[in-house]
């Protein structure tokens, strides 16, 4: 994984994201289990499309991480945190 010198904090950020698509799967499995299926399957789509930029991220492919963030809910998009989601349009070539 890229770990620039000037992005200290990515271990930081990458364990925020990582926390957040925990609380997605565990969100997803408590609707899967109150039948809210529509839901829950949201959650785990959610679940995946950030489990993907986080593995692109891992690989160092950042124009692929952008594609799926680039197209993500805002809702969702706005779980990223904001320096992860700078570094990853930085990296992609997008700002």
């Amino acid at each position: 994984m890229t770990q620039p010198d000037t992005y200290k904090a990515i271990k930081t950020d990458i364990a925020k994201l990582q926390a957040c698509i925990a609380d997605r799967q565990q969100r997803s499995e408590q609707e899967y289990q109150r039948k809210n299926l529509s839901i829950a399957r949201m959650y785990e789509k959610d679940v995946k499309d950030l489990t993907d930029v986080l593995n692109f991220i891992h690989n160092g492919d950042f124009q692929s991480a952008w594609s799926i963030v680039d197209w993500l809910d805002t809702v969702v998009r706005d779980e990223i945190p904001a320096r992860l989601y700078n570094f990853i349009a930085q990296e992609a070539g997008c700002q």
